[in-house]
């Protein structure tokens, strides 16, 4: 509501909205913060246990105090041993974990197949996501196509395993990011969108020698970053990428002179992976991480 009021020019409005949403949020932090547990909760007692959602839930709320975000997160990564929330829970956990750069907590609970998991589905016969976590082939399941269960599934397999995902503007912005622990599990991916801008592609593949190539098309009009993760050992300050067959980083700072590629930095996000991030225009790119001889 205050991005509306604001877009409206209601500045009044936009301050009242963001007066209660201020307000609201510190509610819901006095009611159910369990200070013994160090966690958030839906009881009061002491040894109540912290459910998963219950962690996930404030942080994409934003009512986690900024001093506490922190443990709050820390708690949440040590909780999910295994996935264990529901609709809600599963429809946010993915994106929670993106946004602090829990990436290999991610790759670890998609790729689980012991119950409960999304690989033990599989593992029982599923080509659906079920209602149940402890369904099988021949149990009765409530609904075996509970497509509201994995909208966050749906969606990291795009922004966070492949890498692709709009910035802003409905797609004329665009993020290529694949999570550093996706490519070191995984060793490819690859994901296209249409969009009113026209087709936006990513492919990326990682060898056992730690060879990285990363491929983007960004359609016309269309403009955006892409983060190239240094994994395997690799370092920011020693390697080598190219585009193409030119040096676009080197010696830990960008290189100027590839068409469309403006500049370059390195970005860290939380526990993830440090990233080279290239700001680019619309285009067709191939980034290649060259080791420098003698580098870690």
């Amino acid at each position: 509501m205050v991005e509306i009021a604001d877009a409206l020019g209601e500045s009044a409005d936009a301050a009242q909205f963001a007066a209660q949403a201020k307000e609201a949020k510190a509610k819901y932090h006095a009611a159910y913060y369990n200070a013994t547990a160090g966690c958030y909760s839906p009881s009061s007692q002491d040894n109540w246990r912290c459910p998963q959602t219950a962690a996930i839930m404030p942080l994409v709320l934003d009512a986690v105090p900024e001093s506490m975000v922190a443990g709050v997160v820390e708690g949440l990564r040590q909780s999910l041993v295994r996935v264990g929330m529901g609709i809600v829970g599963c429809t946010h956990v993915f994106d929670t974990l993106r946004r602090f750069g829990l990436d290999a907590k991610i790759v670890e609970l998609l790729v689980q197949d012991a119950y409960p998991s999304l690989g033990y589905m599989v593992s029982q016969g599923a080509t659906t996501l079920w209602e149940q976590w402890e369904g099988t082939a021949t149990s009765h399941v409530s609904s075996r196509n509970h497509i509201m269960f994995g909208g966050g599934v749906g969606t990291i397999t795009h922004t966070a395993l492949a890498g692709l995902s709009t910035a802003a503007g409905g797609w004329q912005q665009v993020l290529v990011s694949p999570a550093g622990a996706a490519v070191e599990e995984l060793g490819w991916a690859s994901a296209s969108h249409e969009s009113r801008f026209g087709t936006n592609r990513v492919a990326w593949s990682y060898s056992s020698e730690g060879r990285l190539e990363l491929n983007a098309t960004l359609p016309a009009g269309v403009n955006g970053t892409v983060e190239v993760p240094m994994v395997g050992g690799a370092d920011a300050a020693t390697v080598v990428v190219r585009e193409g067959a030119a040096e676009v980083w080197a010696n830990g700072a960008f290189v100027p002179g590839v068409a469309g590629v403006a500049g370059a930095a390195v970005v860290r996000r939380g526990n993830a992976s440090e990233v080279v991030a290239f700001t680019v225009a619309s285009g067709v790119y191939a980034f290649e991480v060259v080791r420098v001889s003698g580098a870690a």
